[in-house]
């Protein structure tokens, strides 16, 4: 006899007690496993509704990814972070600190995902200079926008060794391109460390992940639509894809996106269908068929 679906009203009361009796927050995954049911059908039951409103209409905790940081919210955490350090810290001690993703940052500071990261310190300057112009971290962000500084002329001849020794100017390489380790899939060499490999190596395997045909890529949300293969028939479905490097660092709206593309898949309570591409490889390795 086929397990009976649950109504609305037995998956909160469901949510409430596990949220009781847990440590951390509970995604919809959890809830799923503890009431013995797949995590679509909690989203079937909320469509017209967001779990993230009913949550809080329930006082059910938020995870991490649901709780909504205005923008004065994140430029304060990032200028914590500069003053415990000192310096303009790389993206991925940024996101070590405050478990905010690169991609995170450049979309909403720097306006898009592929904005260099003097778009995002630009809009820290503006905030310190309209908030906290006494901040010693202004004169921080302002030397990296002004980018470094002359290197000191060659000494004129005579000029005593020990001096040439004193006014020697040393640059120490702090930032530059990072290669991901080996992959040798396709003609990709190095796993990626970024959306935008992500997109590479999806568009070399997607037709084997079922994908037939893509239609649209481009810089507006969803990243990508295409026509996906439906299991068991001769049928296509239209699909909306965002890519991620990893899939926690979505922070779109679930009902305007069916799939997330990502490298890791680190989003323990995602509602979307996630293609983690780490996984991907390893299997398309083993079909005999397959020749990106």
């Amino acid at each position: 006899m086929a397990k009976q679906i649950p109504t609305r009203e037995e998956i909160i009361r469901a949510w409430k007690k596990a949220d009781t009796e847990s440590a951390e927050p509970l995604g919809a995954k959890d809830i799923a496993v503890a009431m013995g049911i797949s995590p679509y059908w909690i989203w079937k039951r909320f469509a017209g509704k967001s779990v993230t409103d009913m949550k809080r209409q329930h006082g059910i905790r938020l995870s991490p990814q649901e709780v909504h940081r205005s923008d004065d919210d994140l430029l304060s955490m990032l200028d914590k972070v500069v003053s415990a350090r000192k310096s303009i810290p790389g993206w991925i001690v940024l996101q070590e600190e405050t478990g905010i993703h690169e991609s995170a940052w450049k979309k909403r500071l720097g306006g898009r995902k592929g904005c260099s990261k003097e778009d995002v310190y630009r809009k820290y300057e503006e905030w310190l200079r309209a908030n906290r112009p006494d901040s010693p971290n202004l004169g921080i962000v302002t030397r990296l926008l002004q980018g470094p500084s002359e290197p000191e002329k060659t000494p004129a001849v005579g000029t005593s060794p020990d001096a040439r020794q004193r006014r020697t100017v040393t640059y120490q390489k702090t930032e530059g391109r990072v290669y991901g380790r080996p992959l040798h899939f396709g003609n990709m060499t190095y796993e990626p460390t970024n959306e935008q490999g992500v997109i590479f190596l999806f568009g070399m395997a997607s037709r084997h992940l079922g994908f037939d045909s893509i239609e649209y890529l481009g810089p507006d949300f969803p990243d990508c639509e295409g026509k996906r293969r439906i299991s068991g028939r001769q049928q296509l479905q239209h699909v909306k894809i965002e890519f991620e490097f990893r899939s926690a660092s979505y922070d779109h709206d679930p009902k305007g996106c069916d799939v997330i593309v990502c490298w890791e898949h680190n989003w323990k309570e995602c509602p979307l269908e996630v293609f983690e591409l780490k996984k991907e490889v390893k299997r398309l390795r083993e079909v005999p068929e397959f020749k990106p």
